[in-house]
């Protein structure tokens, strides 16, 4: 049974939480909220018209189109597609959605267990590089950065490495 954007948006908007969605899943947003009529998205005060009537049309097209998922990624409805990409593509979605699973259990874990006023969290993941987090000392200066991902796979080989 396909995944209606009905289903998707909402689960992605709690997954993501305050962070902006993948492309093209900001389209499907959109025309999601275009089509219940809530919370409308303003585009950028810089944005030219010509890119917003584009934006438009191509929200537009979702909302035509008898499957939006299947044309904002530009797959004909009806195109069998070869299992392998199936395949990669789940996986894909699976291990995004399981890395913000991740980082949102890591910031509640940090924030009860080891929340201090000598220590902050700061949030990282915005720049869109290998530090998930920066731990900053009352002063404001790094002590220490956090990559969510390579960390978890430290951990998980921990017996094998050290042998803890």
């Amino acid at each position: 049974m396909p995944l209606s954007i009905d289903t998707l948006i909402p689960l992605l908007r709690t997954l993501y939480r305050n962070d902006p969605l993948p492309d093209p899943f900001t389209l499907l947003a959109e025309a999601h909220d275009q089509r219940h009529a809530s919370r409308i998205a303003e585009p950028p005060a810089d944005t030219p018209n010509r890119a917003l009537t584009a934006r438009a049309k191509k929200v537009a097209a979702l909302l035509a189109a008898p499957d939006a998922l299947l044309a904002a990624v530009d797959v004909a409805n009806g195109t069998t597609l070869p299992d392998k990409l199936i395949t990669r593509a789940e996986t894909m979605l699976g291990q995004l959605l399981l890395g913000s699973l991740a980082e949102q259990a890591f910031e509640d874990i940090y924030r009860t267990t080891i929340g201090t006023t000598e220590l902050s969290l700061q949030d990282e993941r915005d720049a869109r590089n290998d530090t998930d987090y920066r731990v900053l000392n009352g002063g404001g200066r790094q002590v220490f950065r956090i990559n969510i991902k390579l960390h978890g796979a430290r951990f998980r080989k921990a017996q094998e490495a050290v042998g803890l």
